[in-house]
């Protein structure tokens, strides 16, 4: 499957080629435009992590997970969890956003990395665009710097 980027996320089948399939590097590039974004317009530093049960799942998480706490991003991983699930925490914790990795109904080695914002999903259309954009820059303005410290919470 090729690797879908769209305004719901990006979808592809794990391993293979990076740009062609949804590979590690993928996950990075994606969550660090996503962590990006995040910093950029929030003062609340905090995005929920959610994922299904599929194998790749914990895989995907804690790259997911490492990656925004890099970005010095506080990170509240959920765990096994359903996309309402992770909305709803998203807006109780006041959080910058979301990600919940799914691959809803689609085959065991197929995988969905799903930004979501703490405001309802009419509010900027333009934020999915943005984090599209900033994954293909090699150092985006404004880009954050990378603090290797954890920071779990």
């Amino acid at each position: 499957m090729t690797l879908i980027k769209s305004i719901s996320g990006i979808r592809g089948t794990i391993g293979g080629k990076t740009g062609e399939n949804l590979t590690p590097l993928d996950i990075v590039k994606f969550t660090s435009a996503f962590g990006t974004w995040a910093k950029q317009n929030s003062e609340n530093h905090k995005v929920i992590v959610g994922r299904d049960a599929r194998i790749s799942g914990e895989m995907c998480s804690q790259l997911v997970s490492a990656t925004l706490q890099a970005l010095g991003i506080d990170v509240l991983d959920i765990g096994l969890s359903t996309t309402p699930t992770v909305e709803i925490a998203v807006v109780e914790e006041n959080a910058a956003g979301g990600i919940i990795l799914s691959a809803s109904h689609n085959h065991k080695t197929k995988k969905t990395q799903s930004p979501m914002k703490s405001k309802p999903p009419t509010s900027s259309k333009k934020q999915p665009v943005i984090v599209k954009d900033l994954s293909t820059k090699k150092n985006p303005k404004g880009g954050a710097s990378i603090n290797f410290s954890r920071r779990n919470i």
